[in-house]
């Protein structure tokens, strides 16, 4: 059977169709969360954030983290003490995975988030903490490969 223009015509709609049906059921497929439900009020009130975080880049030594083999070690600025506040934990890939801790300090200026809270991957790491009423914000990014 020899093909003719119209036969092409329409093996070119058929399989754009069949493209389209298959983008449909992949994209119900995909898990699409928001970072946070109320992302609108947050970001109408970043503002305090980012002067939080400035005042946090003014220290002379700010918030560190490492990440060991029994967790991420939250290292605070030594010449802080009876720092409050929240270490938020978000994994861009999965809010089901994301933690919220207390700030604990140990004797040693530094906490421990254990390896056994925590999966493989990218962690966003937020640190919000107050020391004698003056406010601050620390963000980044750490690893977590075992």
């Amino acid at each position: 059977m020899k093909l003719n223009w119209g036969h092409y015509i329409f093996i070119s709609f058929a399989v754009f169709v069949l493209l389209i049906l298959y983008m449909v059921f992949r994209s119900y497929q995909t898990n699409n969360d928001l970072v946070s439900e109320d992302y609108y009020v947050q970001e109408l009130d970043y503002q305090t954030v980012i002067d939080k975080s400035k005042r946090a880049d003014s220290l002379a030594q700010d918030i560190r983290w490492v990440s060991e083999a029994q967790g991420i070690k939250i290292i605070y600025p030594s010449q802080l003490n009876d720092i409050v506040g929240s270490i938020h934990l978000i994994r861009p890939s999965d809010k089901e995975l994301d933690l919220r801790i207390d700030i604990q300090q140990d004797t040693a200026n530094s906490q421990i988030i254990p390896m056994s809270a925590l999966h493989r991957g990218k962690y966003i790491i937020q640190v919000d903490w107050s020391h004698e009423a003056v406010e601050y914000f620390t963000e980044g990014v750490v690893f977590v490969s075992e």
